[in-house]
């Protein structure tokens, strides 16, 4: 008997990650399932699609010094909820109770408030190239618009699409209807691509823009995606203004630039840099806008089979105040700790400028029987530049818990313990407990 041929080698890492990226890229055809001769073929069960979520939240906190407060919230949301004739309906709300309130609070005086993000009605017939929507609209797909109580009409080809909009502002902080702010103009989008993997995205708005802090003014703003496979994902962004009471430098009212890049198989980098250059007046507390802001961070992770040690850097200035920080500091990952199902996570981060100090923290989630998901992590951190705050210890765990094909359970509780100068806890160091329950439902 002759011996059997020698196997091939076995391709090296590299090869092998090239492989598995060609079959990922490969599309996937749909092939219609023909039962074979003498065998009935069965009707698919069906399923209602999920077009919506209703939670219920109770939050409770205790902080010493302070006091213990309370309240409760309902999410609620439906997004494509069909109407027939190509109507389409999308509702995204919260309402809070607040039962305890030992201090002031975000809108003082106010035990009650309903934050409605969206109530629109949507006509887009199936095949059509039109699509319209009115109500209180939340056009998260133009760059840079925001809420606003009014209309909206596209119009979609092979190319892209562009369309216009306008309507009346709601108050930032209320979300309460108002004539005071306004805004009105046009947005388009395109997208182009090259082969399976290469794609590259522009999406853009031109409108002019009223309210309060800022007068009456023109923006423009564009962003451009490329992703290329998966080894690069660059996203940019601009934003320029001018007219109305004040402008930036430049009429560069903003800009950022995120990247994530895979240079090699296992080496990950990401990273962005954000540029605020409009100081815009506060009417009201807390501050909802941007100001003069300068800021940066980068990350860099390696893929060990096993384990995947990494870093991150970063920086954050204020041109207004001078005030800034900078960071920095490894991290470690065991993606399969003692079993495939639970995964370790631990970091250590040096701080310096304001608010200078140092943290580390430590994490395991593990995936549960019954679809249970537990996350545990506890941290210390040290502030050094104010003096007094000294270190803290804090302990948190979570637990998501599924009830049934529609509905589950998250449960939230976390704690902090004060710590002086000594090391040891008293009346005089900052404790609480925070303590959340949500009860939700798929519909």
């Amino acid at each position: 008997i002759s011996a059997p041929p020698p196997l091939p080698p076995v391709p090296d890492p590299t090869e092998l990650a090239r492989r598995a990226a060609r079959v990922a890229a490969a599309p996937v055809a749909l092939v219609e399932y023909q039962p074979p001769p003498g065998v009935v073929a069965t009707a698919p069960v069906a399923t209602a699609p999920r077009v919506g979520e209703v939670s219920l939240t109770d939050q409770a906190w205790t902080a010493s010094p302070g006091g213990t407060y309370r309240v409760e919230q309902v999410d609620g949301a439906i997004h494509g909820l069909a109407l027939g004739g190509g109507a389409t309906f999308d509702l995204d709300l919260s309402a809070q109770r607040w039962l305890a309130q030992a201090g002031p609070v975000f809108l003082p005086g106010r035990q009650s408030r309903l934050d409605l993000w969206q109530a629109q009605l949507g006509w887009a017939p199936a095949g059509g190239p039109f699509a319209l929507a009115a109500g209180r609209i939340l056009p998260w797909a133009i760059p840079g618009a925001t809420v606003m109580d009014g209309a909206m009409a596209s119009l979609r080809g092979d190319a892209g699409e562009a369309g216009l909009f306008g309507g009346l502002v709601p108050e930032p902080d209320t979300l309460s209807p108002t004539r005071s702010r306004a805004t009105a103009g046009g947005f388009w989008s395109t997208e182009r691509r090259w082969g399976s993997d290469l794609v590259l995205r522009e999406e853009g708005r031109l409108a002019v823009v009223a309210s309060p802090e800022l007068g009456t003014r023109a923006e423009l703003e564009d962003g451009v995606t490329l992703h290329a496979g998966s080894s690069l994902d660059l996203f940019a962004d601009a934003r320029v203004g001018a007219g109305g009471l004040l402008h930036a430098p430049g009429y560069l009212d903003g800009a950022r630039i995120e990247v994530d890049w895979r240079p090699a198989p296992r080496l990950f980098l990401d990273g962005g840099f954000e540029y605020g250059g409009l100081a815009v007046p506060q009417l009201f507390v807390p501050p909802a806008f941007g100001s003069l802001l300068r800021r940066g961070d980068a990350t860099a992770t390696l893929d060990l089979w096993w384990v995947r040690p990494g870093a991150t850097v970063g920086f954050a200035h204020d041109a207004a105040t001078g005030i800034e920080r900078s960071w920095g500091g490894p991290q470690l990952e065991i993606p399969r700790f003692v079993s495939p199902a639970v995964a370790l996570l631990g970091g250590y981060l040096e701080e310096r400028g304001w608010l200078s100090g140092r943290s580390a923290f430590l994490q395991a989630s593990a995936a549960l029987p019954g679809g249970l998901r537990l996350v545990v992590r506890g941290s210390w951190s040290h502030e050094a530049s104010l003096g007094f705050l000294g270190d803290a210890v804090d302990l948190s765990t979570s637990l998501d818990a599924p009830l049934g094909d529609r509905l589950g359970l998250r449960l939230t509780a976390m704690g902090r313990l004060g710590l002086d100068a000594t090391g040891l806890a008293s009346a005089a160091t900052p404790n609480g407990v925070d303590t959340l329950a949500t009860l939700y439902a798929l519909f």
